[in-house]
């Protein structure tokens, strides 16, 4: 079986990876500044996938054989997805041109956007709520930005993938996507980037604790599976906070810090960042998720899981098992819009801010392709 495997959620680099049926892996190629589209050729002699080596964003039709053998099977001057490959040949290719753009809406008010770039997408809001980090991905490794929600100019702090924003507002947490075995904290104002992380780590996310003494980390050690993780900025060794192979949501409710994840037996948990046994959260149904939680009350936010373009999101008192609609979040305009990210909240819920992709595509169907 072929696949492409994805270092880093919400991002698209990676690589075509091979398992066979004793659970043997093989990394095919190279990893790519974005991939997306996989499919066996005809004879079954190749695997074909989309793929862009640069930043252009064109993605182009590439062939690769078992043993790792690469060839070029077809270049078009646009961002191609390769959907199928039928039994006689005939490749179904989709031509998309997307966008990802990040809104800051008002509760109860109007919607504009942050984003000025077509590859752009938010990561966290500070605890004082008065900006945003926002990342670009149209540049190599790409870009960390500092965003007012007053809209007053960004301001550019490195390379990376965006994370948190400390308490003091003073550091941002990034993630290099060509170096997961560390975190850089980059200064917002006057000062040197440092850098946190310990060995055989990799890292997906990083968020700090309320009082900013530490990190919050998502990541995995060695070839264990993804959780979170109490990091000293010191580089000692990380503690877990979730047991194994329980992955969550990092929010901080009534001024405590928790990792949020569904346990086996379905019921969703708070784990305390501090150690201790986590708490149960009663009233969450089956086809719901906690997107997030207030600091300031004992409130967290849930939404449906999202199957549309919109997210209908209540507040559930989890002292008082009270739960109350908050707010819909709808795009202001529709058209093309392929998906909406988690809505991040103020502390004073007086603004949000979420992604959506907008994605306008044609299909076409090629022939003669070898």
């Amino acid at each position: 079986m072929a696949f492409v495997e994805y270092p880093l959620p919400d991002d698209d680099r990676g690589s075509v990876v091979m398992v066979d049926l004793q659970g043997h892996t093989r990394t095919l190629t190279q990893e790519w500044e974005g991939i997306q589209g996989l499919a066996w050729s005809a004879d079954g002699s190749e695997v074909w996938f989309t793929a862009s080596a640069g930043q252009d964003w064109n993605r182009h039709v590439y062939g690769v054989t078992r043993s790792g053998k690469l060839r070029q099977v077809l270049e078009v001057p646009a961002p191609l997805y390769l959907e199928d490959i039928a039994p006689d040949g005939r490749v179904l290719l989709q031509r998309q041109d997307r966008s990802w753009e990040v809104e800051l809406g008002q509760v109860g008010g109007e919607t504009r956007e942050l984003s000025w770039l077509s590859m752009m997408a938010p990561s966290s809001v500070s605890r004082d709520g008065r900006y945003v980090t926002i990342t670009d991905y149209g540049v190599e490794s790409y870009r960390v930005y500092l965003t007012p929600l007053d809209g007053t100019p960004s301001t550019l702090l490195g390379k990376g993938i965006a994370a948190g924003i400390s308490p003091d507002n003073k550091w941002v947490a990034a993630i290099l996507p060509s170096d997961t075995n560390k975190i850089q904290l980059l200064p917002t104002g006057i000062g040197q980037m440092k850098t946190v992380g310990a060995p055989s780590f990799r890292y997906s996310d990083a968020d700090w604790s309320s009082d900013g003494s530490r990190l919050i980390v998502r990541a995995s050690k060695s070839d264990d599976s993804i959780r979170w993780w109490l990091q000293n900025l010191d580089g000692a060794e990380p503690q877990p906070i979730t047991p194994k192979g329980v992955d969550g949501l990092f929010l901080s409710v009534d001024h405590a810090d928790y990792v949020c994840a569904r346990g086996s037996e379905g019921i969703m948990k708070l784990y305390p960042v501090e150690g201790g046994e986590p708490k149960s959260i009663s009233g969450v149904a089956a086809d719901e998720q906690i997107i997030g939680g207030s600091n300031n009350s004992s409130v967290v936010y849930l939404s449906r899981l999202q199957t549309g373009i919109s997210f209908d999101i209540s507040r559930l008192n989890i002292a008082s098992g009270r739960r109350q609609p908050f707010i819909t979040v709808v795009p202001n305009y529709p058209a093309g819009i392929a998906g909406v990210g988690r809505p991040r909240f103020t502390s004073d819920e007086k603004y949000y801010v979420y992604s959506q992709t907008r994605s306008l595509s044609a299909l076409y169907v090629a022939s003669g392709l070898k």
